[in-house]
Formats: C-alpha cells, sequence, structure tokens
C-alpha cells in the first residue's frame, strides 16, 4: 500500500543534503491547491537556513500557482455583474423605484447579455460619475 497523498496546499519533509563546500541544499515536495505535485529547492549555509528559506517560500508558490493569470481578459458579462453589485448598493430599497429597476435588469438579461456577455470588455484608465458617486477605472488592475 502506498504512501496517502498530500493534502492540496500542503507540504512534505524536508530533505537536506551536504554539499562540497560545506553549505546544504534542501529539498521538498508540495501541492498545489489545484492538486498538482511540485518540487522546491533552496540553499543556504546551515540546515536552519535552508528549512526558513522553504518555509518562506512555500506558501508564496502555492498561492502563486492557485492565482488567475495576470491579464485574465475581462468580458462583458462580467463588468455587468460588478455593476449590478454597484448599483444594489448603491440605493436603499426604500428608495429603489421596483418596476424601472426589474425593466432595465430584465432587458440587460435578455438582450445585452445573450449579445455581448463573452465579448472582452476594453477598460481605459478614468473615472466614472453615476449620481452622486465616482467609480475608478484602471485597465491595467486585474480585479474591480
Amino acid at each position: 500500500m502506498g504512501r496517502p497523498k498530500m493534502a492540496p496546499g500542503s507540504w512534505g519533509d524536508i530533505t537536506f543534503r551536504a554539499t562540497a563546500d560545506g553549505s546544504y541544499i534542501g529539498r521538498v515536495s508540495y501541492r498545489t491547491l489545484d492538486g498538482q505535485r511540485r518540487e522546491v529547492t533552496a540553499s543556504a549555509p546551515t540546515k536552519i537556513g535552508v528549512d526558513r528559506k522553504l518555509k518562506l517560500k512555500l506558501p508564496a508558490l502555492i498561492a502563486a500557482a492557485a492565482a488567475p493569470p495576470a491579464h485574465a481578459p475581462v468580458t462583458f458579462e462580467m463588468v455587468v455583474s460588478e455593476w449590478l453589485k454597484f448599483e444594489e448598493l448603491k440605493l436603499p430599497d426604500h428608495l429603489k423605484a421596483r418596476g424601472t429597476h426589474a425593466e432595465h435588469l430584465r432587458m440587460l438579461r435578455r438582450h445585452l447579455l445573450p449579445a455581448f456577455g463573452e465579448m472582452g470588455a476594453r477598460l481605459r484608465r478614468g473615472v466614472v460619475r453615476t449620481g452622486s458617486h465616482r467609480v475608478a477605472i484602471d485597465s491595467r488592475a486585474t480585479k474591480f
């Protein structure tokens, strides 16, 4: 019977190897959040130094493997979902014109999203004013 798999986001025991010049190289296996097994190495003059380096590296490596790509495409559907969240927070319930709001949502879902949902949205840098609120838009940002 084999060894049980590491849980996603965890790492195994660090193995050390002495080099000819007296420093140490450490190696450890880790499992990313999506379940892929990877290895990382580090070197230092002492075993404790290697241990510290690897334990500082591992959380960042695991998090980086789970992070979305730096230039994830922004679609019209993503922009609309963020706008809807903003609209819901903007006005308290007693001030919303329920019929108008419902009609806008219906037109958005029935006509605009099917036509433009997967289309890439080109956001430019600037400020959008909506009533008394201002929303900053930066085309270099990957999150809203």
